[in-house]
């Protein structure tokens, strides 16, 4: 038996839609909210009031953290308002996937202890399907503005597939705008056996 990992057809819409979470195992709210990490980050708030390479040069040569990560953000976030502004940005959601073994692989990537939840989109919410395997931080290969500019068309190059993937979608992530509840925890054996791949 081959088993189909669930896609979505249309890949954009709104709740109620079930979705699998990946979460610390810590004590969790059932209500879980995008928290805008992004946003509150020192690189944000520099590279919202200029938003060049020769900024970001600056702030990564100042150590301010994480700028590669930011400075790839906003590349795609910048690729997202060209695509479709109607759909929901990375910056303001929560993620989520469509499949509850690829949110299980998902906790072997991070190496982090982690949990996974199957969760409902609340009625309304918008969300869309990407390629989560089409997005990565792109590292400048030099530190400098000639770096980053580099870095922004790398990124842009990726985000056009992560926005506009294909029907070869590999890693079916789910950006949500708005708020996931969480229903019950899944258990690797369990999930299995309920989806016929052991016996039971």
């Amino acid at each position: 038996m081959t088993y189909q990992v669930r896609r979505l057809d249309p890949r954009q819409g709104h709740g109620p839609l079930t979705v699998y979470r990946a979460i610390s195992p810590h004590p969790q709210s059932l209500l879980q909210q995008p928290m805008g990490w992004v946003r509150a980050q020192p690189a944000f708030r520099g590279l919202a009031v200029s938003q060049t390479a020769a900024a970001a040069a600056t702030l990564a040569a100042a150590g301010v953290p994480e700028v590669p990560k930011i400075w790839t953000e906003l590349a795609y976030e910048s690729v997202r308002l060209k695509a479709g502004p109607d759909i929901p940005s990375r910056l303001d959601a929560l993620y989520a996937f469509a499949d509850p073994l690829e949110a299980l692989s998902f906790t072997e990537v991070t190496g982090n202890a982690q949990q996974v939840c199957e969760g409902a989109v609340t009625a309304g919410v918008p969300w869309v399907l990407v390629d989560m395997a089409d997005f990565e931080v792109v590292e400048p290969l030099s530190p400098d503005e000639a770096g980053f500019r580099t870095a922004w068309d790398a990124a842009c190059e990726r985000a056009s597939r992560y926005w506009t993937p294909g029907s070869d979608v590999r890693l079916g992530e789910i950006l949500v705008a708005g708020t996931i509840t969480l229903n019950r925890r899944l258990e690797l054996l369990p999930l299995l056996r309920s989806l016929g791949l052991v016996e039971p």
